[in-house]
């Protein structure tokens, strides 16, 4: 699939125009009945993604979002602009052409819980985010788990079935009245926000079923790495893995503070100065530029050497010479040379 010629065709759409495009063709995509594993299928769920990834990267650029503010203070054309992580994650589960289901599952996850999160920090929802799933939560086992957690778990389950049948009428009803053209800009606002707190619920059901699957996807990789060495080193060598792309202030912001990344990476020296020689910036020595490098660190001494032994020997011929013109004058003192015609 040619993925760079996705791009063009929304690049030059305006916000809300890439945002009603993607919205759209999720629609369809949900709507459809042909099975997700089929090419065709899969080439709309990519450009649907990309279109939404495009549009939450305008978005972010626009700075709409923040965690001190109400929903009632946001604009009702902004409102939908809350909608996009749900969709992405949704979409996300739908690939199977990736290559490593426990990517798109994490990516999954991180989507819903992004949107959980903000629907709570702008009032939309109080719902508590369940805790995020961690390896070591492969070795829990179902006869160690509090009792009272689970029955807990499981009287949520029932309300929030019962009140997500009750909202699937209404929103139903809502929609309908929203596709109208009388529609006015406070039953949009109602059917937006209505949606959002309907999603509230099947993100909390998606987030449940992801880790009840990460669970299974790690025991199943651990056991085939201990059977299969041979596999564990084939696995090193693998695609890129599915990133999310969440709202955020700025680039800077989702770099180094996180909103689920992780901070820029470090280095030692020794890690630097391996990565410049691999990448060929810097060359390991050889025989003759150690030895042109040793010369050259050696030189100075050398020289300071010479000097050091010239000034000495200089210094022993002037204090010989200095001796024997004493000797002489010893031997032939003023006066005692010629005396001819002297009396």
């Amino acid at each position: 699939m040619a993925t760079g010629s996705m791009s063009v065709e929304f690049q030059n759409l305006s916000l809300s125009e890439c945002f009603d495009q993607g919205l759209a063709s999720y629609e369809s995509i949900c709507e459809s009945t042909e099975p997700a594993k089929e090419s065709g299928t899969q080439y709309k769920i990519i450009k649907c993604m990309k279109i939404l990834e495009h549009t939450t990267q305008l978005v972010s650029a626009a700075g709409m979002f923040s965690d001190n503010e109400n929903i009632e203070e946001i604009p009702t054309t902004d409102i939908k602009y809350m909608l996009l992580p749900f969709m992405l994650g949704s979409l996300a589960l739908k690939l199977t052409n990736n290559g490593n289901r426990l990517d798109v599952v994490k990516t999954a996850e991180v989507y819903f819980r992004d949107y959980l999160q903000r629907c709570k920090d702008y009032g939309i929802s109080d719902i508590v985010l369940p805790s995020a799933y961690t390896d070591s939560e492969e070795t829990t086992t179902q006869a160690t788990m509090d009792f009272s957690l689970m029955a807990r778990r499981r009287a949520e389950k029932i309300k929030n079935y019962k009140e997500q049948k009750l909202m699937e009428s209404q929103l139903q009803l809502l929609k309908e009245q929203n596709d109208s053209e009388s529609v006015d800009d406070e039953m949009k606002r109602k059917y937006i926000v209505s949606l959002l707190k309907y999603n509230v619920g099947k993100a909390l059901e998606e987030i449940d079923s992801l880790q009840a699957e990460m669970r299974i996807l790690h025991y199943k990789l651990k056991h085939e790495n201990k059977d299969n060495p041979e596999q564990t080193k084939a696995q090193k060598i693998k695609p890129k893995p599915l990133m999310p792309i969440i709202i955020t202030k700025n680039e800077m912001q989702k770099q180094i503070f996180g909103a689920g990344y992780p901070s820029l990476p470090t280095m030692t020296v020794e890690e630097f100065c391996q990565k410049r020689i691999n990448d060929g910036i810097w060359h390991l020595p050889t025989a003759e530029n150690t030895k042109c490098l040793q010369e050259l660190t050696e030189g100075p001494e050398k020289e300071e050497d010479k000097e050091d032994k010239l000034n000495e020997e200089e210094e022993e011929n002037e204090r010989q010479r200095l001796n024997a013109r004493d000797e002489y004058k010893d031997d032939h003192r003023r006066g005692w040379g010629n005396r001819h015609n002297r009396s």
